[in-house]
């Protein structure tokens, strides 16, 4: 199957399956700390600097019985009515700031106010059940933060490392933890299938890892790892007996984007463009209506009339060289780049190349 209609597959399960209660974002995606007294979410810039990656080269691969025994897991239960009316979800312990928080997949979180109850589960901890809140999140990057109620409260288990999905090529091991169908604590294994770009309720995510670990309702949020026991993914939802999370380097660089009191914004992405080796000559002549090109880039192949590019002047079927300062190889690191390198209301610049013709257009990012 061609890669343009995976990612159009994707945009309609993204939007329209998930483990738990679905989210909308707003357009522009502005996510605001909960206003608990005395809780504001701490901002840190630096979260995962010293951590992601920095052993990866060296480290060696071990087994997935050792991956499973060192990881300390997290099982979240969300109760709706009574005690036994729950939903199930997923996560890991990460520390942000200095504080205890539980990373998990954002749409967990966002239908929260639907839930009498949180609580979260440790594999490996003593630690008894605590109960926990949504702090902050991304619904469009899909993460959240969940804070522990208890005031002083004090994680004595080990926090999983940080690794690097940059590092990720077809083929290679993968690992999740989650709690399918209730099951807590649940192992998966399976390999790297594809790394794509999706979108998500109009808006263009950077990259999504399709893998082969069979997760089921319970699994979103859970860790997706590589054979080293490394956290590359959160896995965000199930499909055909496939896995799909989003990559780790994206969620620490949404993370460092959040302003003090937990309320950040991303650039919306509404607008496709495709790499020219994906297209075919139909594609040119019958879809897009422009020659085919005679050089490598990126086509605009989806832009209404309302999108910010065409606004700028931007048709169907341009050639982008350059986007924003970065050459125009793959769409997945532009999209990265204006997602997690921009704030709505910057300007920035696509270098296109329109029949024979070179343009620079100027584009206010919304």
């Amino acid at each position: 199957m061609r890669r343009c209609l995976l990612a159009v597959n994707l945009l309609v399960l993204l939007t329209s399956v998930g483990c738990f209660g679905l989210f909308a974002p707003d357009r522009n995606s502005l996510v605001v700390d909960n206003t608990a007294p005395g809780s504001e979410f701490k901002s840190d810039p630096d979260f995962g600097k010293t951590e992601v990656g920095a052993d990866s080269a060296t480290a060696k691969a071990i087994s997935g019985a050792q991956i499973y025994a060192d990881f300390d897991s997290v099982h979240i239960e969300m109760i709706v009515g009574k005690a036994y009316e729950s939903c199930k979800g997923a996560g890991f312990p990460v520390s942000v700031g200095g504080q205890p928080y539980v990373l998990t997949a954002g749409h967990n979180c966002f239908s929260m106010a639907k839930y009498r109850k949180v609580f979260v589960y440790f594999k490996n901890s003593c630690q008894s059940p605590e109960e926990a809140e949504f702090a902050v999140g991304d619904p469009n990057i899909d993460w959240a933060l969940l804070r522990f109620k208890k005031p002083g409260f004090a994680y004595q288990g080990k926090y999983p490392k940080l690794g690097l999905a940059n590092g990720l090529v077809i083929g290679e091991a993968v690992f999740s933890i989650g709690s399918s169908s209730g099951t807590e604590h649940s192992f998966k294994t399976g390999i790297v299938e594809q790394i794509i770009c999706g979108r998500n309720n109009g808006q263009t995510q950077p990259r999504l890892i399709i893998h082969s670990c069979q997760l089921e309702p319970g699994n979103s949020g859970g860790p997706l790892l590589n054979s080293r026991g490394e956290v590359v993914g959160i896995n965000v939802m199930a499909n055909m007996s496939k896995g799909i999370a989003v990559p780790i380097d994206d969620v620490i660089a949404s993370i460092r984007r959040v302003k003090k009191g937990g309320k950040f914004e991303h650039p919306y992405l509404d607008f496709l463009l495709m790499e020219t080796k994906w297209l075919n000559e139909a594609d040119y002549t019958e879809r897009l209506k422009v020659p085919t090109p005679g050089q490598s880039g990126l086509v605009v192949y989806v832009c209404d009339s309302s999108s910010s590019i065409a606004k700028a002047g931007l048709k169907l079927g341009d050639l982008v060289l350059e986007c924003a300062g970065v050459e125009a190889k793959d769409s997945a690191e532009v999209y990265r780049h204006l997602m997690l390198d921009f704030d709505p209301g910057d300007e920035v610049e696509f270098k296109v190349l329109r029949g024979k013709e070179k343009l620079t257009f100027k584009i206010q990012l919304e």
